[in-house]
């Protein structure tokens, strides 16, 4: 059974009993939920970068491809902060950080390709739920 939470769910038992220890709402989501929403909507908006580096190279999109980067880079380190950190209120800053930068980015994609920017939209939805409930955790948890 660990072998499988480690392995295939990526949740230890001490995050899963600390994740249902806290205050939550009904609308959260389960914490085996949080990864592989993460890999969906890195998948679209990986997609919709390459779409993008495909016009020209990282020289010719270097602003484009330079916000997916970002936005990339903050939700690798969402994860951690979240469940291995459990800063509650970091986690939130950096989940609207990676909303604010992928919706740039999708409103660059689509000046672009409005194909590669609806593919972002994907990846957009699920930040913007993901700050949702990060700050609602927050306000809901402060000590």
């Amino acid at each position: 059974k660990q072998w499988y939470q480690r392995r295939v769910r990526g949740v230890d038992d001490d995050i899963e009993d600390w994740y249902s220890k806290l205050e939550t709402s009904n609308w959260f989501p389960a914490v085996d939920f949080f990864l592989p929403a993460h890999i969906i909507a890195a998948s679209f908006s990986g997609a919709a970068a390459y779409g993008v580096w495909r016009y020209g190279g990282f020289n010719r999109q270097i602003v484009r491809l330079t916000m997916h980067l970002l936005a990339t880079v903050l939700a690798i380190c969402w994860i951690p902060i979240m469940f291995k950190a459990r800063d509650l209120l970091v986690s939130f800053v950096v989940a609207f950080l990676i909303f604010a930068t992928g919706v740039v980015r999708t409103a660059l994609f689509f000046k672009l390709n409005t194909a590669l920017g609806g593919l972002c939209l994907v990846s957009d939805i699920w930040y913007g739920f993901l700050a949702a409930v990060a700050l609602q955790i927050w306000n809901l948890n402060v000590e």
